[in-house]
């Protein structure tokens, strides 16, 4: 028996669309942090990962992963999580910005607060049915 897609037809295209009107917002950021919330799970990190890796692969942009209070024991199989920092470099500053799979603003903890605050570019990343947060949203249920 074949399994039942996850989402819709309607669903994927309204995430395209979406995914294609943010895109240019991290193509023409020089300094992009992508982050998770405090001990994050498989599947934020699964999704800042992919982002982060196709980044740098695809744009010039120096790009900056940080998961605060990572169990990097946990999830050392994940590729690319050794890139994955603690916690914001001590100055860092940041064009754009994208916070995975978190439904509320204040679970990345004070420090990524305080940097997200400074960043002009905020894209808040969700599946989660929760008030968005952020100048930018990506809301996929």
């Amino acid at each position: 028996m074949r399994d039942a897609p996850v989402t819709s037809p309607a669903t994927h295209a309204a995430i395209d669309e979406v995914a294609h009107s943010l895109a240019p917002l991290l193509r023409e950021a020089r300094r992009v942090l992508l982050c998770t919330h405090v001990n994050a799970d498989g599947d934020t990190l699964g999704s800042m990962l992919a982002v982060g890796l196709a980044m740098r692969q695809i744009s010039a942009a120096q790009v900056t992963m940080v998961s605060p209070q990572l169990s990097t024991r946990v999830y050392s199989y994940l590729p690319g999580i050794g890139d994955v920092m603690p916690s914001v470099p001590a100055g860092a500053t940041f064009d754009a910005a994208a916070v995975f799979d978190c439904d509320q603003f204040s679970r990345v903890g004070a420090e990524l607060m305080e940097a997200l605050g400074r960043c002009p570019v905020v894209i808040d990343v969700d599946h989660h049915p929760s008030p968005p947060f952020g100048t930018h949203h990506l809301h996929a249920l």
